[in-house]
């Protein structure tokens, strides 16, 4: 069965410090877990730019809506 109701995707960009990228990566891992096993999720991808060292973006996509987001 295919998920026909309310969805969105959440972008964010952050910047840090270069040479802090992998310690912050690796603290991000269990909420990146959490973020995953949640059944609403249906993405989440971390990307770093090669271009401009310490900026990181995160893509969610999310079968719910913004106010469930919210909330929960």
């Amino acid at each position: 069965m295919t998920y026909t109701g309310p969805s969105f995707s959440l972008h964010v960009r952050i910047t840090i410090a270069p040479e802090n990228v992998d310690k912050f990566l690796e603290a991000l891992k269990p909420a990146y877990e959490g973020v995953i096993a949640e059944p609403e999720n249906t993405f989440f991808e971390v990307f770093q730019s090669p271009e401009e060292p310490g900026v990181l973006k995160f893509v969610e996509n999310w079968n719910a809506t913004k106010e469930w987001f919210m909330g929960v």
